[in-house]
């Protein structure tokens, strides 16, 4: 199972209707689960109940009611149905919504389900009368399908099952793929019904391709206005300090492999209005290693000093000694001694990366700032904490040469 957990995009709009069908989701499972055992069901069997109940709520040819096409909706037979539902509208609904308007939306919403309806009953509802279709999956493929053309490789954080602990983060298109291939061939959900759950949940596939038709239907462009303005402000120069952090928030979700959007939109996070925070450090831990090895330097030591201020364990030693020796290689003097600083300060870092640390800052103190004194303050913690260290050694030799103060 497939649980969609964030969505590293920002909604262009507020998403009303995701919001409210993510709050009917919980109402549907009172509903389903608690409500029709005080209507007169309790003296019966339970599963006999059940059945009863989604008869008379769900669509079927037997005693067909246009009634029966709104209650279907909120019926369903696995009881983590409406969990997956309400998290698939509380994650990818909210974007899609946001791009395609809430109207269109509430329209997407309603001919997925009635395309799945439909379906059931072409290829089901003939031959067997009383088999009722009901739930929302047809709205959830529709929702999915919309989220797969328009978004395709914006990254999503998913949860492999509820007793998973651990996230796994996939490109949306990917999720999508995954999950309607999941679901269409799960043979959970209509078993007891005497129907072959694979034909049963094939029929939910007309709201995919619901989906799948609305967006070229209402001419819905792939990339949001935010994006197309971006491109435009950089232009041919690629000058991304140009944009502000919602810009690069929805650049970074059209283009989420690029470093260097990541990189900037850290950047923009960290020192604008916060709008992006909540994207910003994923981003970057998405690309930590390429943004520390290869990223601009100035801007990489800004932001990552900014990073260590927040949370001092942000990263591990061996990453901190690599971007202060490649600050120090490119002559940020000042942002390689704050972070040698940060590693002889750090509780769980090595006496090895002390040693190196403590003679680096004095090398820089020595050869670059001239500021004996203070070359010398760490030439003797050397000598005091680990005299026998091939550090120490050329400390000592540097103190000799160094002028007396």
């Amino acid at each position: 199972m497939l649980l969609p957990r964030k969505v590293f995009q920002r909604p262009d709009s507020y998403p009303f209707i995701s919001t409210l069908f993510g709050i009917v989701c919980i109402g549907q499972i009172v509903w389903q689960y608690v409500g029709f055992f005080f209507t007169g069901h309790q003296k019966k069997n339970r599963y006999g109940a059940f059945i009863e109940f989604l008869q008379a709520y769900g669509v079927t040819t037997d005693h067909f009611h246009p009634s029966t096409i709104f209650t279907s909706f909120f019926l369903d037979w696995w009881h983590y149905a409406p969990y997956v539902a309400g998290l698939v509208f509380a994650t990818i609904g909210r974007i899609v919504e946001g791009r395609i308007g809430t109207l269109r939306f509430l329209l997407l919403i309603c001919i997925g389900h009635l395309a799945a309806v439909a379906t059931f009953w072409f290829f089901l509802g003939r031959d067997n009368w009383n088999v009722p279709y009901y739930g929302m999956a047809g709205s959830v493929y529709a929702v999915l399908a919309c989220g797969l053309l328009l978004f395709p490789y914006t990254q999503i954080k998913v949860l492999l099952s509820t007793m998973h602990t651990g996230s796994n983060v996939l490109e949306l298109r990917w999720y999508a793929l995954l999950f309607i291939l999941l679901q269409t061939f799960s043979t959970t959900a209509v078993s007891e019904l005497n129907v072959n759950p694979v034909h049963f949940n094939l029929c939910t596939l007309g709201g995919l391709v619901a989906g799948l038709a609305i967006v070229p239907l209402f001419g819905i462009p792939r990339e949001s206005e935010s994006v197309s303005r971006a491109k435009e402000a950089i232009g041919a120069t690629q000058d991304l300090t140009m944009l502000g952090e919602r810009q690069l928030c929805d650049l970074y979700a059209a283009y989420p492999k690029r470093a260097d959007i990541a990189l900037h939109l850290a950047n923009a996070s960290l020192f604008g209005m916060g709008f992006g925070n909540q994207y910003a450090t994923e981003a970057f831990n998405q690309h930590r290693k390429e943004i520390l090895d290869n990223g601009d330097i100035s801007l990489t030591c800004k932001v990552s000093w900014e990073f260590v201020k927040k949370r001092a364990d942000f990263f591990s030693s061996a990453e901190l000694g690599r971007l202060a020796r490649r600050a120090e290689d490119n002559e940020q003097h000042l942002s390689a001694l704050l972070f040698y600083r940060h590693l002889i300060d750090d509780p769980i870092g090595t006496d090895s990366d002390r040693e190196v640390a403590a003679y680096r800052m004095g090398k820089i103190y020595d050869e670059t700032v001239n500021d004996y004194y203070l070359a010398r303050v760490w030439f003797d913690y050397l000598e005091q904490h680990y005299p026998m260290s091939p550090m120490a050694a050329q400390a000592r030799l540097r103190l000799k040469s160094m002028p007396i103060t």
